[in-house]
Protein backbone atom coordinates (compact mmCIF):
# COMPACT_ATOMS: atom_id res chain seq x y z
CA UNK A 1 0.00 0.00 0.00
CA UNK A 2 2.96 2.38 0.58
CA UNK A 3 4.19 2.16 -2.84
CA UNK A 4 0.77 2.83 -4.47
CA UNK A 5 0.65 6.04 -1.71
CA UNK A 6 4.44 7.27 -3.32
CA UNK A 7 3.60 6.68 -6.28
CA UNK A 8 0.38 8.48 -6.23
CA UNK A 9 2.42 11.48 -4.41
CA UNK A 10 5.26 11.44 -7.51
CA UNK A 11 2.27 11.83 -10.26
CA UNK A 12 0.75 14.36 -8.12
CA UNK A 13 3.92 16.30 -7.83
CA UNK A 14 4.76 15.79 -11.64
CA UNK A 15 1.44 16.93 -12.68
CA UNK A 16 1.25 19.66 -10.29
CA UNK A 17 4.49 20.93 -11.64
CA UNK A 18 3.66 20.44 -15.12
CA UNK A 19 0.61 22.69 -14.61
CA UNK A 20 2.88 25.15 -12.51
CA UNK A 21 5.05 25.87 -15.51
CA UNK A 22 2.19 26.17 -18.40
CA UNK A 23 0.74 28.89 -16.06
CA UNK A 24 3.82 30.52 -14.56
CA UNK A 25 5.28 31.47 -18.34
CA UNK A 26 5.63 34.59 -19.51
CA UNK A 27 5.73 35.55 -22.95
CA UNK A 28 9.05 37.36 -23.26
CA UNK A 29 8.69 41.14 -23.63
CA UNK A 30 10.54 44.01 -25.96
CA UNK A 31 11.93 40.96 -28.22
CA UNK A 32 15.07 41.79 -29.60
CA UNK A 33 16.49 39.14 -32.36
CA UNK A 34 19.33 40.71 -34.80
CA UNK A 35 22.06 37.65 -34.27
CA UNK A 36 22.66 34.24 -33.31
CA UNK A 37 23.56 35.09 -30.12
CA UNK A 38 20.20 36.95 -29.51
CA UNK A 39 17.79 33.73 -30.54
CA UNK A 40 20.53 31.45 -28.22
CA UNK A 41 19.66 33.88 -25.57
CA UNK A 42 15.41 32.75 -26.02
CA UNK A 43 15.95 29.33 -26.50
CA UNK A 44 14.72 28.32 -22.59
CA UNK A 45 11.96 31.03 -23.34
CA UNK A 46 10.95 28.76 -27.04
CA UNK A 47 11.18 25.84 -24.95
CA UNK A 48 8.89 26.76 -22.18
CA UNK A 49 6.91 28.00 -24.94
CA UNK A 50 5.88 25.36 -26.83
CA UNK A 51 6.05 23.37 -23.54
CA UNK A 52 2.98 26.11 -22.37
CA UNK A 53 0.84 25.71 -25.65
CA UNK A 54 1.23 21.86 -24.43
CA UNK A 55 -0.50 22.05 -21.55
CA UNK A 56 -2.75 24.96 -22.07
CA UNK A 57 -6.15 23.83 -23.53
CA UNK A 58 -7.09 25.41 -26.59
CA UNK A 59 -10.36 27.02 -25.19
CA UNK A 60 -8.46 29.17 -22.41
CA UNK A 61 -6.09 31.96 -22.13
CA UNK A 62 -6.79 32.62 -26.21
CA UNK A 63 -5.02 36.55 -25.68
CA UNK A 64 -1.80 35.07 -24.29
CA UNK A 65 -1.85 32.03 -26.73
CA UNK A 66 -1.65 34.70 -29.17
CA UNK A 67 1.15 36.06 -27.86
CA UNK A 68 3.10 33.19 -27.34
CA UNK A 69 2.48 32.16 -31.53
CA UNK A 70 3.74 35.48 -32.23
CA UNK A 71 6.82 35.24 -30.37
CA UNK A 72 7.61 31.35 -31.48
CA UNK A 73 6.75 32.63 -35.42
CA UNK A 74 9.08 35.46 -34.53
CA UNK A 75 11.64 33.27 -33.51
CA UNK A 76 11.23 30.41 -35.64
CA UNK A 77 11.22 32.59 -39.17
CA UNK A 78 14.48 33.92 -37.95
CA UNK A 79 16.69 31.44 -36.17
CA UNK A 80 19.63 30.89 -38.69
CA UNK A 81 21.37 27.30 -37.56
CA UNK A 82 17.73 25.57 -37.51
CA UNK A 83 15.90 24.95 -40.71
CA UNK A 84 12.22 23.25 -40.43
CA UNK A 85 11.14 22.20 -43.61
CA UNK A 86 7.29 22.54 -44.44
CA UNK A 87 5.10 20.76 -47.33
CA UNK A 88 2.21 19.39 -48.18
CA UNK A 89 2.75 16.94 -45.10
CA UNK A 90 2.95 19.66 -42.87
CA UNK A 91 0.38 22.09 -43.66
CA UNK A 92 -2.06 18.83 -44.56
CA UNK A 93 -2.08 17.78 -40.98
CA UNK A 94 -3.14 21.51 -39.48
CA UNK A 95 -4.72 22.79 -42.32
CA UNK A 96 -8.44 22.98 -40.16
CA UNK A 97 -6.53 24.20 -37.35
CA UNK A 98 -4.48 27.07 -37.68
CA UNK A 99 -3.39 26.55 -33.99
CA UNK A 100 -1.58 23.29 -35.10
CA UNK A 101 0.65 24.26 -37.66
CA UNK A 102 2.67 26.79 -34.41
CA UNK A 103 2.46 23.55 -32.47
CA UNK A 104 4.12 21.46 -35.28
CA UNK A 105 7.01 24.44 -36.10
CA UNK A 106 7.19 24.15 -32.29
CA UNK A 107 7.30 20.30 -31.75
CA UNK A 108 10.06 20.61 -34.24
CA UNK A 109 12.04 23.47 -32.66
CA UNK A 110 11.94 22.26 -29.06
CA UNK A 111 13.47 19.02 -30.73
CA UNK A 112 16.47 20.88 -32.27
CA UNK A 113 16.72 22.93 -29.11
CA UNK A 114 16.97 20.36 -26.55
CA UNK A 115 18.88 17.71 -29.10
CA UNK A 116 21.72 19.96 -30.59
CA UNK A 117 23.61 17.08 -32.60
CA UNK A 118 20.01 16.02 -33.95
CA UNK A 119 18.99 19.71 -34.92
CA UNK A 120 18.92 18.81 -38.67
CA UNK A 121 17.49 15.56 -38.65
CA UNK A 122 14.71 16.18 -40.65
CA UNK A 123 12.76 12.53 -39.84
CA UNK A 124 13.10 13.05 -36.15
CA UNK A 125 12.18 17.26 -36.15
CA UNK A 126 9.08 15.97 -38.54
CA UNK A 127 8.44 13.53 -36.22
CA UNK A 128 8.67 15.96 -32.92
CA UNK A 129 6.23 17.88 -34.72
CA UNK A 130 3.72 15.35 -35.16
CA UNK A 131 3.77 14.49 -31.71
CA UNK A 132 3.25 18.05 -30.59
CA UNK A 133 0.07 18.33 -33.20
CA UNK A 134 -1.15 14.74 -31.83
CA UNK A 135 -0.65 15.86 -28.32
CA UNK A 136 -2.37 19.30 -28.46
CA UNK A 137 -4.96 17.93 -30.45
CA UNK A 138 -5.85 14.80 -28.27
CA UNK A 139 -5.90 16.55 -25.34
CA UNK A 140 -8.58 19.51 -27.28
CA UNK A 141 -11.05 17.79 -29.29
CA UNK A 142 -14.22 19.14 -27.98
CA UNK A 143 -12.48 21.70 -26.59
CA UNK A 144 -11.64 24.17 -29.24
CA UNK A 145 -10.85 21.38 -32.03
CA UNK A 146 -13.27 19.58 -34.06
CA UNK A 147 -12.40 16.09 -34.89
CA UNK A 148 -10.36 15.16 -37.79
CA UNK A 149 -9.87 11.59 -39.68
CA UNK A 150 -6.38 12.18 -40.40
CA UNK A 151 -5.09 12.67 -36.45
CA UNK A 152 -7.52 10.47 -35.40
CA UNK A 153 -5.76 7.83 -37.49
CA UNK A 154 -2.61 8.96 -36.26
CA UNK A 155 -3.28 8.90 -32.63
CA UNK A 156 -4.09 5.37 -33.14
CA UNK A 157 -0.15 4.27 -34.31
CA UNK A 158 2.27 3.14 -32.06
CA UNK A 159 6.15 4.59 -32.16
CA UNK A 160 7.43 2.62 -34.84
CA UNK A 161 4.41 2.85 -36.98
CA UNK A 162 4.25 6.39 -36.22
CA UNK A 163 8.10 6.78 -37.21
CA UNK A 164 7.68 4.85 -40.66
CA UNK A 165 4.34 7.29 -41.46
CA UNK A 166 6.43 10.45 -41.23
CA UNK A 167 9.66 8.79 -42.96
CA UNK A 168 7.24 7.64 -45.55
CA UNK A 169 5.16 11.03 -45.86
CA UNK A 170 8.70 13.29 -45.59
CA UNK A 171 10.30 10.80 -49.13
Amino acid sequence: MKIIKTIAFILLVTTANTALIAQEFQVPKNVILNNGQDYKNYETDVVNAVTWLENTPLNQQSAKRKQVNGFLLQWITGVPDITIDLGEFQTGLTIDIPDLLVAYLGGWIKYAIENPSEKSNKLMGNLAGVKCVLKIYSENVGKGITKSRKLEKLLKLDETALLAYVQKEIQ
